[in-house]
Order: C-alpha cells, then sequence, then structure tokens
C-alpha cells in the first residue's frame, strides 16, 4: 500500500472520530471542570477578560492556568461570526484539537519509519483505531486542557524529529506551551528537555532553547503578578489538594493505584490512566 492510499485511510478513520464527536455531544453530558474553563472563555469571549462575570462581580479562577481557555475564548469570537455559542457547540475547539493531535501523530509516525527505513507504514492506520478502546475516546469531549497540552508535546516531538532551521528553538517553545496549559506536562518537558542537552548540540544552541522553552512561564508568570494577591491565594490552595501539582508523586501514585485504593474497581480505573504515561516516560528516557 503507497504512502497516498495509507493517507486516505488514515483520513477515513479521522472522519468517524468527527461524526462520533458530534453523536456524542448530544448523548454524553458535560463534565463538571467544564464550567471552570468554559465560562471564563465565554468571559474572554464577552468582555477580552478571562474571567467569570455575573452581575456586578467577577471571579477569575487562578488555580487553573489560563492559556486552555484562551484557546477557547479565541475560538468562541471566530466561531460566533457562523455559530451561536450555545449548550452544542461549546465543545467545538475539541474537535479540531482532536483532529490536529492524529493528524500530527501520523506525521510523527511517517517521519519515524523515513529515518529507520521501515517500509510499515500501513501499520500507523490502527492508531485511530486503538485509540477508540483507550480513556481519551471519553475525555476527548472535554472541555479541559490536556488535549491541547498534548498536541503542543506532538508538534516538539514532530519538530524534533525535522531537519529545518531553528527547528529546536520552536520545539522547546511548544513544550513550555504544553506546561503552561496543565502542570502535568512538566515532566514531558523536562525529559524532552534533557534529551535535547544529551543530542550533544552545541551550547549556544542549548541557551537559545532554554530561552524559549520559558517564554510561555515568564508570561504566565507575569498574569500572576498582575493579578496578586488572589492569583497567588488560589494557586497555593489549589495546589496543596491536588497531587498532580507535586508530578512525580502524583503520577507514581495513580499509575500503581490499583494495588492500593481501597476501591479496587477506582484504582483500576486511576491504573488504566495513568500508567500509560509512566511507560511513555520510561520509553522516553531509556529508548
Amino acid at each position: 500500500m503507497d504512502s497516498s492510499n495509507i493517507k486516505k485511510f488514515y483520513l477515513i478513520f479521522i472522519s468517524f472520530w468527527v461524526i462520533n464527536f458530534f453523536f456524542s455531544i448530544y448523548q454524553i453530558i458535560p463534565n463538571t471542570d467544564d464550567a471552570f474553563y468554559t465560562l471564563p472563555a465565554i468571559g474572554f469571549f464577552q468582555t477580552n477578560e478571562v474571567a467569570f462575570h455575573q452581575y456586578d462581580y467577577t471571579y477569575t479562577f487562578f488555580e487553573r492556568f489560563p492559556l486552555y481557555t484562551l484557546f477557547q475564548g479565541i475560538f468562541y469570537k471566530i466561531i460566533s461570526i457562523f455559530l451561536d455559542i450555545n449548550f452544542y457547540s461549546y465543545r467545538l475547539l475539541n474537535i479540531f484539537i482532536f483532529s490536529g493531535i492524529l493528524i500530527v501523530s501520523f506525521l510523527i509516525f511517517k517521519k519515524f519509519f523515513e529515518i529507520n527505513r521501515i517500509n510499515e507504514l500501513y501499520k500507523v492506520i490502527l492508531f485511530p483505531v486503538l485509540l477508540s478502546i483507550s480513556p481519551i475516546s471519553q475525555t476527548y469531549l472535554l472541555s479541559r486542557p490536556e488535549l491541547l497540552g498534548i498536541l503542543f508535546i506532538l508538534l516538539a516531538i514532530y519538530l524534533l524529529l525535522k531537519k529545518v532551521s531553528f527547528n529546536y528553538e520552536a520545539s522547546c517553545f511548544f513544550l513550555g506551551l504544553s506546561t503552561i496549559c496543565h502542570p502535568a506536562f512538566l515532566i514531558f518537558n523536562i525529559f524532552i528537555f534533557l534529551h535535547l542537552i544529551f543530542l550533544k548540540i552545541k551550547f549556544n544552541k542549548i541557551i537559545l532553547c532554554t530561552i524559549t522553552n520559558i517564554i510561555p512561564f515568564i508570561f504566565l508568570a507575569v498574569y500572576y503578578y498582575i493579578h496578586l494577591p488572589e492569583s497567588l491565594d488560589q494557586f497555593y490552595i489549589q495546589a496543596e489538594r491536588l497531587p498532580y501539582f507535586k508530578a512525580w508523586l502524583g503520577l507514581i501514585d495513580y499509575s500503581f493505584d490499583i494495588f492500593f485504593h481501597n476501591s479496587l474497581f477506582i484504582g483500576a480505573i486511576n491504573t488504566y490512566y495513568y500508567s500509560s504515561t509512566l511507560i511513555l516516560i520510561i520509553l522516553i528516557c531509556f529508548l
């Protein structure tokens, strides 16, 4: 099977995901977390402020990083020209992000096979099928930042594989963006950045990569500084309660939760969701 036919089959499987999305938004109820991202996004859409407005009060959720909400608000501004923002359309950004994940994943597989001279690209067709039996088949509908972070990580990996000017710097910038989507991506940021250093690139290149990597963090720090002291107060409260801010401990705990949780069922779900991330990190480090 030649490359053009493989691409066609892959696009067909992506179209099944798109069809599934539009049927699912009528059947699968919103997640409770949707409000923490969607309401400020609507606020940005209406007032250019990443906040939830009700009567004379303004509520800003500083315990959650604002990048995904900002993307969502900009997306609402764009689609409002054609569509009303309502119960069925507010999650449309997800399918664009998820389709982007599938497309960039294909490009990574294709590039990897080209580099290693492997003539088995047809196996990539199974990737969208395998995803359908993974937890992402439910979570890709949620208005949460993880999918956007995954897309940034994949773009960073693709740029590392692509031999073009400033690919390392651009890759590090996307790694930084992924981390300010959700703190869980800090783990990937650290390990992929360390991988860059072990590639023995020139010292000035490492400095440039470091600068581009921290640019998103600088913007985030400025955002929190402008809204002091409320921003840090909210952030600290959230950081103390949720284990994913303690990235290593949270990931390891959840990955083996099936052995320690009081409920075997809940523990199995946590292990199913998080162990794949731990396995991926191990593969990045040792392969």
